[in-house]
């Protein structure tokens, strides 16, 4: 138990033993580990077998169903702990004015012990969890909580990789449209890849940021200003604008969306872009914080830890034929 980083040991206690079994030279056997860490499983009151799913969002934005990628990372979430005998249960810090503290609490009393941190609506929020008592990971990388393990698109590798495409199809102006909040999430990622490619565009196009993308009117006036051949996005109201204003894409404009799952609409329902793994980052938060439940690693790490999943290109039909 000291070994393990077990609470009920007392800190000088459990540095006394760590120092004896390391002039001992022990180490643990890791087939014995398991098989201990699966019988204290099996023992272990209902409230172990539960990972929280933890979302910020208020009842308006409800995370859980706002978006394709968000039912996606749930999915696979959910299937992967099944599979190593938890059930997730989803627990929101608005619902019937919760607060954070009210919500530890209750996470406490029905003993779960591990957190998977949905993506927070504003990704510079700080929310008063009891970050200390319990094992946690994160989707995506909030700004004021690094040190928890976080799983993240490769933003950077998926813009690399969606320049790759517009080359091949011949494109040679491609402009940038993000919104300032998504744009914050991904660390800037986005912009820094964007821009070392516009540095050897023959017709290099200023990006846009805006605070929110509900204005048309900026969208459209930012196209008629540089006239970009390709815009590169991640969210379908750029492709409702062009289509109020008559732009036809990909005859005009093409169009290239760093999430296509969410960008899909019923005028367009085959976007152009990267599909997020979502799936598959649900699965690997459920793997990781399995392994820090076993180990008994609660709160922040001493160092900051994180996943990349890079994304995949789905062709669709927002963009020109390839260039032969």
């Amino acid at each position: 138990m000291a070994l393990r980083g077990h609470p009920s040991i007392p800190p000088r206690t459990a540095a006394r033993i760590r120092k004896v079994a390391e002039r001992l030279g022990y180490t643990p056997d890791p087939v014995m580990s398991a098989l201990a860490s699966y019988r204290n499983h099996l023992r272990a009151q209902p409230g172990f077998n539960v990972i929280a799913l933890v979302s910020d969002w208020s009842p308006t934005g409800d995370w859980l169903n706002s978006t394709p990628s968000a039912r996606e990372l749930v999915r696979g979430a959910t299937q992967r702990a099944r599979t190593l005998g938890y059930s997730l249960q989803h627990f929101n810090t608005w619902e019937n004015e919760m607060t954070p503290p009210r919500l530890s609490q209750i996470l406490h009393a029905r003993g779960i012990r591990g957190l998977i941190i949905a993506p927070f609506a504003a990704p510079s929020a700080l929310v008063d969890l009891d970050w200390n008592g319990f094992s946690i990971v994160t989707i995506e990388r909030p700004l004021h909580y690094g040190s928890f393990h976080h799983i993240v698109p490769n933003y950077y590798a998926d813009m690399t990789l969606v320049h790759h495409h517009l080359r091949a199809k011949g494109y040679q102006s491609p402009g940038l449209i993000l919104e300032h909040k998504r744009s914050e999430r991904a660390a800037h990622q986005w912009e820094a890849a964007h821009d070392l490619v516009q540095k050897s565009a023959p017709t290099p196009v200023p990006s846009l940021t805006l605070a929110s993308l509900t204005s048309s009117r900026q969208i459209l006036d930012w196209y008629d200003r540089h006239r970009p051949d390709v815009v590169v996005g991640v969210n379908n109201a750029i492709l409702r604008a062009f289509k109020s204003a008559g732009i036809k894409i990909p005859q005009q404009v093409g169009y290239a969306s760093l999430n296509a799952m969410d960008d899909a609409l019923d005028e367009f329902p085959r976007v152009s872009g990267i599909l997020q793994p979502r799936a598959s980052m649900g699965a690997a938060a459920i793997d990781i914080l399995n392994t820090q439940l076993q180990l008994n690693h609660r709160g922040p790490g001493s160092v900051s830890l994180g996943t990349h999943a890079d994304g995949t290109w789905s062709e669709g039909e927002t963009l020109r034929a390839t260039n032969t």
